[in-house]
């Protein structure tokens, strides 16, 4: 079951995001983010910024924060990408 009422009874199945859904791939430090953008641009992999400007209201933030999103069907691609570049798994909200 999906939807509304599939959350409601705490089902948290994910389905597979189609390859032109906007994706996140990473939350970074908003100073770091723009770095790892332009380091994807460089591997052909084209992305979207999104300042998060509630995450200083986390324990988990400490300052200003960034979302980063491809194509579904570059997914794959930039998290290799943004693990090569940071030298770890990105977080993002589904981790």
């Amino acid at each position: 079951m999906s939807g509304l009422r599939g959350w409601l009874r705490g089902e948290t199945s994910r389905r597979t995001p189609g390859p032109e859904e906007m994706v996140e791939v990473a939350w970074l430090p908003l100073w770091q983010a723009h770095l790892v953008s332009h380091g994807l641009w460089e591997r052909e992999i084209p992305n979207a910024i999104s300042e998060d400007h509630t995450s200083h209201l986390r324990f988990a933030a400490r300052g200003p924060m960034a979302r980063i999103f491809v194509l579904g069907l570059r997914y794959v691609a930039a998290v290799a990408a943004v693990t090569e570049l940071i030298g770890d798994e990105p977080i993002t909200q589904h981790r």
